[in-house]
């Protein structure tokens, strides 16, 4: 407990992540020993072990996941960072809180667009450009951004 605590503190990459089913009951039983070794919760260190070569599109669509914790001399760590170094080419993900409706009609968009044209980035731009017809704030379509290659 204490010493995966300490280790947390100093580690960004292990304060960050995905939960996964169950992720919840793990995290309240905050036994911390068990975080990088038990099913549940997929944790950026984690990510950076994985063989994403080959991995073209990674969409974090849940609030905040492209946020992460700038440290001097190498950047903001965390989750899309993590994505980015194990291989995947493009990430996008969401820098502050999203509506669930509206992401939904985003990445249905996108989707259509990219399968309709093949380009990923085009495709982001015109799918926030339909959502930004109805829904004309800011707050609704801006935390998405994509980084990465085309």
């Amino acid at each position: 407990g204490d010493e995966y605590r300490e280790m947390a503190a100093d580690n960004p990459l292990l304060r960050s992540g995905l939960l996964m089913k169950e992720g919840g009951e793990l995290m309240a039983s905050a036994d911390f020993n068990t975080i990088n070794k038990t099913e549940g919760v997929l944790t950026s260190f984690e990510v950076l072990n994985l063989s994403l070569d080959r991995t073209d599109l990674v969409i974090l669509s849940a609030c905040e996941t492209g946020l992460g914790e700038v440290k001097i001399g190498e950047g903001v760590l965390g989750l899309q960072r993590s994505f980015q170094v194990a291989g995947a080419k493009t990430v996008i993900m969401s820098i502050f809180k999203v509506s669930d409706e509206v992401t939904q009609k985003l990445m249905l968009s996108f989707y259509k667009n990219w399968l309709a044209s093949g380009n990923k980035f085009d495709s982001f731009v015109s799918a926030k450009k339909e959502i930004m017809i109805v829904y004309k704030e800011p707050k609704y379509w801006g935390a998405f951004v994509m980084i990465g290659a085309d």
